[in-house]
């Protein structure tokens, strides 16, 4: 009994050394198919054991060599890769896509010369492969051949019109050379190719800023910001939108928001730093440019008090440190946002063929001609993007700062005049007899989760409102018609004029990036459900903008708990970030992603505060809401902060003076 086990062990072994467990009594072509198959069902490990067998019974089988690279570059393992197409190459020297293969896990690797020698190669032997020119660019613009890069992402084009990445590259090294208009042109054919291509919208950001159109660069970190949450760039971007039209709290909040997705991002700390230092709180600047010296080490000492003065003696220290910021932006975007990264859009190498007995190595097909096309459907590089945060970072509401009519530059400042209140950002104060209407929803009675507060909330919110002027649409625990109807006789009263506010306590949720406003009747059992049995926020503010009044306000108390989180695969917490269009603003009782507790007395925790707040004298509305904010933060131990997102072209007061 002892021999045997003895015997059994040592065969064990000696199978599991050889690796040929699996393969026992299979020739090479039979490896060879095998191999093939686990590459199409992405077994890749089995792939890799399956081609090295069959090297290691052939080693000139280049075939082999070439799908071992395949396998190896598509688990990441590029210095392997490497390996085995070189293997390839040497056995097979007209192997062009061991060539293609090698250049892009070489351009991965940043061994840009081998990158560069493998591209040329396969544009020598088979001229028409766009992807090869795209791939000879990125290595060339990586070494700083700017030249170069640029005829190769041309031919690339010439080639495969449809490349937005291609475009992008383009605009990266026009913008570095300061040829603005070409890589303004440039971006936006990537953007018209590619609309979800977020990087492409920020770099528009940095040109528009640079040039001080302050509505084009809004609008562009905007879209980079709804097609990449977390672009911490954008949300600096943002910042010095903010600081330009003299909002120093909202740009506040992106820098601190632009720090918590990155915390190496030099321009958010030293924006951080300067509106610290422009108001005097001292303690909290050193600890800023403390951070900042540590990102950039030439930083210095902390600049004196005289850092932001401009030959004026006008309030325009906000503005130079706009200009100092936009500096930061778009005059270092190697530290700032990198020009290239490790791995391209390329895609990889098509896999070998599955051998059979009329195919030879040197009859190995040429790849598809759809691989040229491919990159223009993959994501994006994130040229410019970091990588996300954890999912526990809330994403910040971004609201929209009021446009200036023209860029504020402090030196065009008359001395020793300051600014008008409103004369650089369009500011005006809308009248106060101006028609008031107003929308009030209030749902509590759901089946599945019933809420205690949200009826006593709208009912309380209502006859506030009616004290303040407002003509107002009540409604309770309202049914999914009831709900619509009620918003067309709402907007129906917009479209005589004045001001518009709607108002909705109840069970809202966010389902692919879309809110949706539950009614009390709505039977939901899976995700395709919500739009029908629901009403869509965005449909509520296309029909109030579409009443083109002047102003509107709405305020969502629906950030609750999602009592059909079960059913809705993509549902997340609270509601998600929407951007208010020009005279709206939109409150939120937290922040966007969370969600806020029902509360313990009659109203609501944020519905409680409004009410209070709503009734002060002389608050205008985006002071009433920053009060609400405090006082729910304060309420709260911080757990629930209320959000707005604005773009209020004036002042709007409640309750009037």
């Amino acid at each position: 009994m002892r021999a045997i086990i003895i015997l059994s062990s040592l065969l064990g072994a000696l199978l599991g050394c050889t690796g040929m467990n699996s393969y026992v009594g299979q020739d090479s072509q039979q490896l060879m198919t095998q191999a093939k198959q686990y590459l199409d069902q992405q077994r890749y490990d089995e792939a890799i054991s399956a081609y090295r067998e069959a090297i290691r019974g052939d080693p000139q089988n280049a075939v082999a060599h070439y799908g071992l690279g395949v396998a190896y570059s598509r688990t990441g393992a590029d210095d392997q890769a490497i390996a085995a197409y070189r293997e390839a190459v040497r056995l097979q020297p007209t192997n062009v896509d061991a060539y293609y293969g090698l250049g892009v896990a070489a351009e991965r690797k940043a061994y840009d010369d081998e990158a560069i020698t493998a591209f040329r190669e396969v544009i020598r032997r088979r001229p028409e492969d766009a992807m090869a020119y795209y791939g000879l660019g990125v290595a060339s613009e990586r070494q700083g051949q700017d030249e170069q890069a640029i005829n190769a992402y041309r031919e690339a084009i010439r080639l495969n019109p449809s490349l937005a990445d291609a475009h992008y590259h383009l605009g990266m090294i026009y913008a570095r050379g300061r040829q603005d208009e070409r890589a303004i042109a440039a971006y936006r054919e990537a953007i018209r190719l590619q609309p979800s291509y977020a990087n492409a919208h920020y770099a528009l950001g940095l040109l528009y800023t640079k040039q001080g159109q302050n509505d084009q660069a809004l609008e562009a970190y905007r879209q980079a910001l709804r097609l990449h949450p977390n672009h911490a760039n954008a949300y600096a971007g943002l910042g010095v939108i903010y600081i330009r039209a003299r909002q120093i709290d909202q740009a506040k909040e992106v820098y601190q928001q632009a720090l918590r997705l990155n915390p190496n991002l030099p321009s958010a700390s030293y924006g951080i730093w300067a509106l610290h230092r422009l108001e005097g709180e001292t303690s909290e600047a050193q600890r800023a440019w403390k951070s900042y010296q540590a990102l950039v080490p030439g930083a210095g000492p902390e600049p004196d008090a005289d850092f932001a003065k401009t030959g004026t003696s006008g309030p325009s220290a906000p503005v130079a440190v706009a200009v100092l910021v936009s500096q930061l932006l778009t005059e270092s975007p190697v530290a700032e946002a990198s020009v290239l990264v490790k791995s391209s859009s390329l895609p990889p190498p098509e896999p070998p063929p599955t051998p059979g007995p009329a195919v030879t190595v040197a009859e190995a097909p040429r790849p598809s001609p759809e691989r040229s096309t491919e990159a223009a459907t993959k994501p994006a590089p994130t040229i410019a993007a970091p990588e996300p945060p954890p999912p526990a970072v809330p994403a910040v509401t971004v609201p929209e700062p009021r446009p200036a009519p023209a860029p504020v530059v402090a030196a065009r400042e008359t001395p020793g005049t300051p600014a008008p209140r409103g004369s650089a950002i369009g500011m005006t104060a809308y009248t106060t007899s101006e028609r008031r209407n107003a929308l009030v929803i209030g749902n509590a009675a759901y089946r599945n989760d019933p809420l205690r507060n949200a009826v006593h909330d709208a009912t309380d919110v209502a006859s506030t409102l009616r004290q303040l002027g407002f003509e107002v649409v009540e409604l309770h625990d309202a049914a999914h018609q009831q709900m619509e109807e009620g918003v067309e006789q709402f907007t129906r009263q917009l479209g005589r004029g004045g001001m518009g506010l709607f108002y909705f306590s109840g069970h809202g949720v966010q389902v692919n990036g879309q809110n949706y406003l539950i009614p009390v009747d709505a039977r939901i059992s899976r995700e395709s459900d919500i739009k029908y049995q629901s009403v869509q926020v965005d449909w509520v503010l296309d029909r109030m903008r579409d009443a083109g009044n002047e102003l509107n306000v709405i305020v969502l108390d629906a950030c609750r708990n999602n009592p059909y989180a079960r059913s809705l695969r993509t549902a997340q917490a609270g509601l998600a970030m929407m951007q208010a269009v020009s005279g709206s603003l939109i409150g939120y009782a937290t922040s966007p992603g969370t969600t806020a507790e029902d509360g313990p007395g009659r109203n609501g925790t944020y519905t409680k505060h409004l009410l209070h707040f709503m009734q002060v004298p002389g608050l205008s509305a985006e002071q009433m809401f920053k009060e609400v904010r405090v006082a729910v933060a304060q309420e709260t131990g911080k757990k629930q902060i209320p959000w707005v997102s604005t773009s209020l072209l004036g002042d709007f007061y409640f309750t009037r003076k």
